[in-house]
């Protein structure tokens, strides 16, 4: 739904935008956001701020701790997604329905994501 992919854009955005500045961290202006994303982001930050994940102040905002793990939490489960798009006839893995929105954890047993994070190259 809107709130959800507002959330999740937001959510990759901070991250990502801390990641240039070498601190996940690292404040952004909230206007910066609503330039690129529209007035949804304002969605966005409120989910994120309901569900105490990142801080504000003075017009900026940016990932807390949680919010942090949330995020990494979510590059890994998009990167594992790719992989298996890329990797799953190769390494005979199931077929399972590509939902990038949902843990491919709960698709795929244990083995199978131990293969692709080999491939990503960093331990489950």
């Amino acid at each position: 739904d809107r709130r959800q992919f507002a959330t999740t854009n937001v959510l990759r955005d901070l991250y990502t935008h801390g990641l240039q500045h070498n601190n996940p961290h690292e404040p952004m202006r909230v206007q910066t956001l609503i330039n690129v994303r529209g007035v949804v982001v304002n969605e966005g930050i409120n989910e994120l701020a309901r569900r105490n994940l990142i801080k504000q102040n003075d017009g900026t905002i940016a990932l807390n701790n949680d919010g942090v793990k949330v995020a990494v939490h979510d590059v890994r489960n998009q990167d594992l997604w790719e992989l298996y798009r890329s990797h799953n006839e190769q390494l005979n893995l199931p077929i399972v329905p590509e939902d990038r929105n949902k843990p491919i954890d709960e698709f795929l047993p244990e083995t199978a994501i131990n293969m692709l994070e080999a491939l990503r190259g960093e331990p489950a």
